[in-house]
């Protein structure tokens, strides 16, 4: 069952989370991370990037990165600082 407040299942086959301290405006870290298409460009592991609709709660998006494609089901959840 997904967690109530972010809607991701904890027992989901896969889940990531990564935190890290960033030396720029919030605003500036967003255009970059909800770019999915110029994600390629600062990501080198990441070759491309499909978003099923606009950048909300409920959006599928796909990348590559290697040989791999991997689906991310959804956007859970957007906040901003």
């Amino acid at each position: 069952m997904a967690d109530a407040i972010t809607g991701i299942d904890p027992k989901a086959p896969v889940r990531a989370s990564a935190e890290v301290e960033v030396a720029a405006p919030p605003e500036v870290v967003w255009a970059l991370l909800s770019d999915f298409a110029g994600w390629p460009a600062w990501n080198p592991v990441v070759s491309d990037v499909e978003v099923d609709g606009p950048l909300a709660p409920g959006t599928v998006f796909r990348w590559k990165t290697g040989a791999a494609t991997i689906t991310s089901p959804r956007i859970a959840y957007i906040t901003h600082a």
